[in-house]
């Protein structure tokens, strides 16, 4: 029963994802999207908005906006820390 509930979950998933791949022209501007690991070099607040407008000459071309959010969220005193953070599409 847990299996099939597993393989279950799994395709009701997998129908909502999309298959493109977003690109960014300046990719450092959605460093978590280029490497997650990223988030933890920095002990800062740090916010990013993007917006892409691919083929604007046409009626219905792709628009693409991401945010990136992430933080320390715990930080000791010899540089250790935790930063919790997110990427999302838009």
């Amino acid at each position: 029963m847990k299996k099939i509930i597993l393989i279950s979950l799994g395709l009701l998933i997998s129908w909502s994802i999309l298959a493109q791949d977003v690109r960014f022209s300046q990719p450092y501007s959605a460093p978590l999207k280029v490497n997650p690991a990223i988030m933890g070099t920095d002990n800062a607040i740090n916010a990013k908005l993007n917006y892409r407008s691919q083929w604007a000459g046409i009626a219905n071309g792709y628009q693409t906006a991401s945010l990136t959010f992430f933080m320390p969220v715990y930080e000791q005193s010899n540089d250790n820390s935790l930063t919790a953070g997110f990427h999302s599409f838009f």
